[in-house]
């Protein structure tokens, strides 16, 4: 009789398990915005089902102690990220003081004019996405889940806190990456998963291997939004691509988290590349823009780039659709939010994972800040705008070398193809090289038409860009919206790449160019 009670029990216990598995939808995996409810709703049925057969195993037992750990560190979470929110919001509150409001101001009416465009219902970028589906307050800065060890460094200015997690704690980096994915994931989300996947294997040293049984791995599913961990945490761990997610940039940017990333308007310097406006910053949002400090924070020596995939666009968080975020340089307002790598992007994941050490004895001298490629040494990984061997051409495929003169002289030219009628997954891309004879040269141009369908924050889909500074690494400025006629820029030196990059429609645009 015992017996038969027990295999009873066993067998009800099972039974509540597989009905409460059934209401999974199975194309679902671990949804931390939802998981909270859902486990409290089961966590209660099997409480009521196990105090409902009167004596408590010591297993049984355990198992309850389990469920209620389980939901009380997502609680825990959520707390930690509440106090965090409040020591950020009181800081950035008070550096609002310091705003220079009348060169703000300035910024602002010039920013006023564009109008905005909405190309994909979902949203043009992760931020807006998360924003949209109202699950942004759910994350760190809007994206991210961090460990209880990381809540502790964020909440604790004496431990080390940084861009990109480099302070040796175990599981951080990682080895291999294994990744999977979730059953039912849909073919063009698990595709540009993948092409994120390739391109950090392609330009880097690190290795991606796909399985489904290791247990530190990456397992990117549908969740309610983008968002994940960030470095290894030493288990299986989600990355989520839901609905809107479905971008190569929006994938890049989320696996660059989950291989130590965090974002770069975090950065302890960001405040000499932007001003920060808190009151256009929408409730709860605030720690978005948690800043870190020189001595805890480790930018491997690499400059500030707006264009890095790691940035935010300047309206993130926005409550009215002002910025929330302005270039003190106000030509790279659009080159914030990007969903193009950056060349300063992969050379610090590449520093990150020592893949640099690689070549420390090559006798390949990379140009134009070009550095020789961890996965064949005697070829060099070149800044955007530059190509050849050695980083000293310009890249092959569309476009021109074109030399300046006094004369003013005019580049007319189309980006794209007709049948780009809905985003694509990759840019088409076409390089110019203007040049002059003289070192001390510069060179000035001037954008008097430009013709797309698409001004968006970030110019995600399309536009050109003009690379004027005299740091080749740095992305250029961008430029998509009819309102950019008539900007001007004069180059620092005697060169000055012209990109032309489009995934969606036909861009047309009119420069002239001329030495100074």
């Amino acid at each position: 009789f015992i017996r038969d009670q027990r295999s009873r029990i066993r067998m009800r216990f099972a039974l509540i398990f597989v009905v409460l598995l059934s209401l999974v939808q199975p194309t679902s995996s671990f949804d931390f915005s939802s998981i909270t409810s859902f486990w409290e709703d089961v966590k209660g049925k099997i409480e009521n089902f196990i105090r409902g057969n009167g004596t408590i195993t010591d297993e049984q037992a355990a198992l309850l102690e389990k469920l209620n750990s389980t939901t009380s560190d997502l609680d825990d979470f959520h707390e930690r990220l509440k106090e965090i929110r409040e020591l950020v919001k009181d800081q950035l509150l008070s550096a609002e003081n310091s705003i220079d409001k009348k060169a703000l101001e300035k910024m602002l009416k010039k920013f006023a004019k564009r109008i905005r465009q909405q190309i994909r219902q979902t949203g043009d970028n992760l931020e807006e996405v998360n924003e949209k589906l109202k699950v942004s307050d759910q994350y760190y800065q809007g994206d991210m889940i961090l460990t209880e060890q990381q809540m502790e460094q964020m909440a604790d200015e004496n431990v080390n806190k940084r861009q990109a997690f480099v302070d040796g704690t175990v599981g951080r980096k990682w080895g291999i990456v294994y990744y999977s994915f979730a059953q039912g994931i849909k073919p063009h989300t698990r595709a540009v998963a993948e092409q994120a996947v390739r391109f950090w294997q392609q330009n880097t040293c690190v290795n991606f291997q796909f399985s489904e049984t290791q247990t530190r791995r990456i397992n990117v599913f549908e969740g309610q939004g983008c968002y994940s961990y960030v470095g290894s945490i030493g288990r299986t761990q989600e990355l989520s691509l839901g609905q809107g997610c479905d971008s190569f940039g929006t994938a890049a940017h989320e696996f660059g988290h989950a291989l130590g990333f965090f974002h770069a308007q975090s950065r302890f310097d960001r405040d000499n590349a932007i001003t920060l406006i808190p009151g256009n910053v929408q409730n709860g949002w605030l720690d978005q823009f948690n800043k870190e400090t020189e001595r805890t924070n480790n930018n491997f020596g690499l400059p500030y780039d707006y264009g890095s995939v790691m940035q935010y666009a300047g309206t993130s968080a926005s409550r009215n659709g002002q910025p929330t975020m302005m270039a003190k340089l106000p030509q790279f307002q659009d080159t914030m939010g990007s969903d193009i790598v950056s060349f300063v992007d992969i050379s610090m994941m590449n520093t990150l994972y020592g893949c640099k050490e690689r070549c420390a004895t090559s006798a390949t001298r990379c140009q134009n800040g070009g550095f020789p490629h961890p996965r064949d040494c005697t070829k060099c990984l070149c800044p955007a705008g530059f190509g050849g061997s050695f980083c000293n051409e310009r890249p092959t495929g569309c476009g021109a070398t074109l030399v300046a003169t006094r004369d003013v002289q005019r580049l007319t030219t189309k980006v794209g193809r007709n049948n780009f009628t809905t985003p694509q997954d990759d840019f088409v891309f076409c390089n110019w090289m203007i040049t002059a004879p003289g070192a001390a040269d510069r060179i000035q141009v001037t954008i008097t038409s430009y013709v797309k369908n698409a001004c968006v924050s970030g110019c995600v889909y399309g536009g050109v860009e003009l690379k004027w500074r005299r740091d080749p690494t740095l992305s250029g400025s961008r430029y998509c919206c009819p309102n950019d006629v008539s900007e001007t820029v004069t180059s620092e030196a005697n060169i000055l790449p012209v990109i032309g990059y489009n995934r969606y429609g036909v861009e047309s645009f009119t420069l002239t160019y001329r030495i100074i």
